[in-house]
């Protein structure tokens, strides 16, 4: 059975990056084979790689999951930091951002920030997909400690707890 946005909320501070209408699921989850902690600058170890059920994930819209500050947006890597202003920070990979989101531009939850890549495009990696990562940091985005996305973290109020194991949460279907 999948998540919906129906359930009801345990945290609040952070919502799935896309519009309501289509079925998602995690294709690769926590400790997956792309997804480890691989040095203090490298910490993704609890990110979750997001894809539609019917595979029209290029060219999907992605929106701000948060509100808070960019911190950097990187389109080699199609990746940007939004700092939540709380000691944690989100970051989307693998997207084609809208021109502007520079260091120091204020976003708000649910703001078109650009599309999933697709072949060719910024930070396209073997799959259409848009990874999300929390990070604890105190210095706004610069020093990172991969999160789960628990509590006052979990996204539109459904956590997803580290419960040991490779690939967590892996096929998990939700409905923005």
């Amino acid at each position: 059975m999948g998540i919906s946005n129906t359930e009801t909320p345990c945290g609040g501070s952070i919502v799935w990056p896309f519009e309501s209408g289509a079925a998602w699921e995690i294709i690769q989850g926590y400790n997956g084979g792309t997804h480890q902690n691989r040095s203090s600058l490298a910490q993704y170890y609890y990110s979750l790689d997001l894809a539609r059920v019917d595979g029209a994930t290029a060219g999907e819209s992605v929106l701000s999951p948060v509100s808070g500050t960019v911190r950097w947006n990187d389109p080699g890597s199609g990746g940007i930091a939004i700092d939540m202003g709380n000691g944690y920070v989100v970051s989307l990979f693998h997207a084609t951002y809208a021109s502007g989101l520079s260091s120091g531009t204020t976003v708000t939850q649910g703001q078109y920030l650009g599309y999933v890549s697709g072949p060719g495009e910024n930070g396209y990696a073997a799959v259409d997909h848009i990874q999300i990562t929390l990070w604890a940091s105190s210095d706004g985005g610069r020093t990172n400690q991969a999160a789960p996305f628990v509590g006052a973290f979990a996204i539109s109020g459904t956590e997803f707890p580290d419960v040991g194991g490779a690939n967590q949460h892996n096929g998990t279907e939700f409905y923005p």
